[in-house]
């Protein structure tokens, strides 16, 4: 009987797509960079996927880097990078990738976005069809939560999560006065010392 030996690409990437190639499930599957380059060349056999997962895989610098770079992600609709090393510069990097641009939901919890990531990311015309912003357990503090009450670039937001990111009176009062957030529902505030 002949054993097929399969490619990197089958492995990694094709191995974690759904049936339907609507989801692309890397989460805590040890994403570094060399499997990020594997994205980059995959274009066309993502071009399906409407949710990528890639939560719990410690990606910053060089990952994001590449990350931003991935044209086949055409139709992504949710991107979750939740408990990764996301700094400043990541967010900034990542705010500037094209695939960002049909997103409906952004997940960034627990990383180590501060008050410079938070501004990039509301300042980033990538995420003006955004409607869920998820950046629980960041240390974005009062500036960060003024930086997202100033934005004009998040019009579509419906959901914003900022449990745990140190926002105190002074964001709350930024996000409670912006006249920006018409479509907002949901505003989730736990654990931010009010």
């Amino acid at each position: 009987m002949e054993e097929t030996v399969k490619s990197k690409f089958e492995q990694v990437i094709l191995g974690n797509l759904t049936p339907d190639g609507k989801l692309l499930d890397l989460e805590g599957k040890n994403i570094g960079p060399d499997e990020m380059r594997l994205l980059c060349e995959a274009e066309d056999d993502l071009s399906g996927v409407e949710q990528l997962y890639l939560s719990e895989n410690q990606l910053c610098g060089e990952s994001i880097e590449i990350l931003s770079r991935v044209k086949g992600l055409t139709g992504l609709v949710s991107l979750y990078l939740n408990n990764n090393s996301i700094g400043d510069e990541d967010a900034k990097v990542l705010s500037n990738a094209e695939m960002l641009k049909n997103l409906k939901c952004l997940m960034l919890e627990a990383n180590h976005i501060g008050p410079q990531g938070t501004e990039t990311l509301a300042r980033s015309a990538n995420l003006k069809s955004l409607e869920i912003l998820f950046l629980d357990s960041n240390p974005i503090g009062p500036e960060g939560a003024n930086a997202l009450a100033r934005s004009e670039q998040l019009p579509s937001l419906q959901a914003l999560h900022l449990d745990s990111t140190g926002i105190g009176d002074v964001g709350v009062q930024a996000l409670a006065n912006s006249p920006r957030f018409a479509n907002l529902k949901k505003l989730y505030l736990c654990s931010n010392k009010m």
